[in-house]
Order: C-alpha cells, then structure tokens, then sequence
C-alpha cells in the first residue's frame, strides 16, 4: 500500500471510527466491515479469453470500509488502477493509472429491500506522449520521428520536448434498488441508474503549427496537415460529455458445504451517451460475468473470481473510454481476483 493511499485510509478509518462511536453510545445495532479486493489481467494467461492486443496487463487495488446503523449504512471505497497498454505504432507505451474515490449510502427499505445512493470520483495521472503516428508520418521528437512539432509559446514549456500531454477525471453519481428474492435460480436483484460526467483536456503544439509551406508537405505519401489533423480528431475531446446508464444486476449462490459456496454473479449496462462526439458507433451495451468461490470462517470471508466483460471495461470503469481508446471497446476483456472481507 503507498503511503498516499495508506493517508486516505487514515482518513477513511477516523470517519468511520467516529460514526461506529456515536452508534455504540445510543446503544443501536451497528455492524462493520473491511474489504479488500484484487484484480488482475495478463495477456499471456492462455485460461482468459482473449483481449485486445495493446492490452499487455491490468492489475487494481480496492480498499472499503463500510458501516450499518440500524436501517442506515455508509460505505468508503479507494481504489488504484493500472492498465499496462503498449502499441506498434507510436506513441508506443500509453499505459494508464487512475485513482477513485467512493461515497455509498444506504436505506434498508425492509429485510429484503434497500436503497443505495453512489457518488464516486476518478482521476487519471497525466499522460505525455514524445511522438505520435498518424497517416504513416511519427510526429515530435523521438528517433523515429518524421518531423518534429515544437512551439516556442510559454504555455508548452513545462512539457519538457514532449508533443502532448493529456489529462482526464471522471464523476459518477447514482442510485441503485436492490431486492433479495427466493427464487430457484435467483437469490438478488438490482436496477440502478448512473450518470458519469467526463471531464478530458489536452496540450499539444500540433493545434498552433500553421505554416502552409510545412501543411502542404508530402510525407511518406500523407500531407502533413492531413497527419496533423488526424492527430487532433483522435485526442479526448475537451468539451465536457456524459454516459447516462442503467444498470441490471443479478446474482445467484450455492452452497457447496457448511463454509464454501460457488456464486455467479450477471451485470448489464445500457449506455447512452450525451455530447460524445463519436469516431465511429461505440457499444450501447456491455455485460459482466462474475464467477467465484466464496469460504468463510466466522467473522472473515475470502473469495476467488474471474470476471468476462463483453465490451472491455465500458461502463464499469469509465476513465478508459474516450476517442482515442474508442476503438478497442468492441472487444472482449477478462481478469481474475481475490477479495478479503472481515466483519467487526
């Protein structure tokens, strides 16, 4: 665990802390819990379906803290994310790390029946890119470069000779039912409607290259200005854009002894977007698997799982889609995890 993550879970600790204080000193009914979850993905792991070729591995690290006082609950949640991503063509290395943070809270309608209220925040550490290919041109300032791309403009000198940095944050807020049921093939069902705003802003010195002698070379059988073009259009637009969706969730549990049980567990996502300006005709749908055992011994609970997603990671983690990774989001993607809960 870092030490900034360790910082927020400080944090998080001290809340809860005061929240299960001041639900023991009325003498209520309180129960707690922590969780840790991780996930992971590797091409070469030949047992998960095949997933896009630029997708090397994954790897995430989830971390809640989640209280229930009487009909009212509050969960926590912190998680790292690290998608390992390299291309033939450049930029070569476009490897992804995100950080979300997460607020729940609860009403339990009835014994069968509860409320959820999810606000979560997700943010992408800056990407800078040293060159880009379009059109057979490398653009900036690589070995491979065809032509390099500069400006003199004091707003790009902190990119240090690269050609673009890109920077992308993420806000979901949503609300989920959630009914336990006993039906032959169903234990749980939930509905939930999400909306996720997507905030992406770019800096690069393509956008003020204007010379028309240099826009109207031939390179390698391209123009120049049509290269540079081409760059521009596949970056992340700046103009702020949502996914409005809506969630189904099914899940069903067998015991297989008296502390294990295998569960199954089935996600679909309905998705429409609002001001996304699209390259082509990006999925309106995605779905989930989820496969598992679960073993618990008293108080402490530990599963194993294998998540399928139709669509890649659409509308589960909404920090990887844009215009410039819109194109591998027909595809299927895969990993595998471990989860920790202990119940105080």
């Amino acid at each position: 665990m870092t030490i900034m993550t360790f910082q927020r879970f400080r944090l998080l600790l001290l809340v809860l802390g005061s929240f299960s204080a001041n639900s023991q000193s009325y003498g209520e009914l309180l129960e707690s819990s922590f969780e840790y979850t991780y996930k992971a993905m590797d091409s070469a792991w030949s047992f998960l379906p095949e997933v896009p070729a630029a997708f090397e591995s994954s790897d995430s690290n989830s971390y809640t803290l989640a209280s229930q006082y009487n009909k009212f609950g509050l969960s926590l949640e912190s998680s790292d994310l690290v998608l390992n991503l390299t291309r033939l063509s450049e930029p070569k290395d476009v490897s992804l790390k995100a950080k979300k943070l997460g607020v729940s809270a609860s009403y339990s309608i009835s014994d069968t029946q509860k409320l959820n209220v999810h606000v979560k925040e997700q943010k992408a550490d800056q990407q800078r890119f040293n060159c880009y290919s379009a059109m057979n041109i490398v653009l900036g300032g690589c070995a491979s470069a065809n032509i390099q791309i500069a400006s003199n403009k004091p707003k790009y000198d902190h990119l240090d000779g690269a050609l673009i940095e890109i920077s992308a944050a993420t806000s979901t807020i949503g609300i989920e039912y959630r009914q336990l049921v006993d039906w032959r093939w169903l234990d749980e069902v939930s509905v939930g409607a999400y909306s996720t705003r997507h905030d992406y802003d770019w800096l690069s010195p393509v956008e003020d290259f204007q010379s028309p002698f240099l826009l109207g070379l031939t390179i390698n059988g391209a123009l120049l200005g049509d290269a540079l073009s081409e760059t521009i259009s596949r970056l992340p637009q700046r103009d702020t854009w949502r996914i409005n969706q809506f969630n189904l969730h099914m899940e069903k549990a067998v015991h297989l002894s008296a502390s294990v049980l295998a569960f199954a567990k089935t996600d679909v996502v309905y998705l429409a977007y609002d001001n996304y300006q699209a390259l082509k005709s990006p999925p309106k749908y995605n779905a989930k698997i989820k496969v598992g055992l679960r073993i618990t011994r008293g108080k402490l609970s530990m599963e194993v799982f294998a998540d399928a997603y139709k669509n890649n990671l659409l509308g589960f983690e909404a920090i990887t889609f844009n215009q410039r990774t819109e194109h591998y989001f027909n595809k299927a993607y895969a990993e595998i995890g471990l989860r920790l809960v202990a119940r105080i």
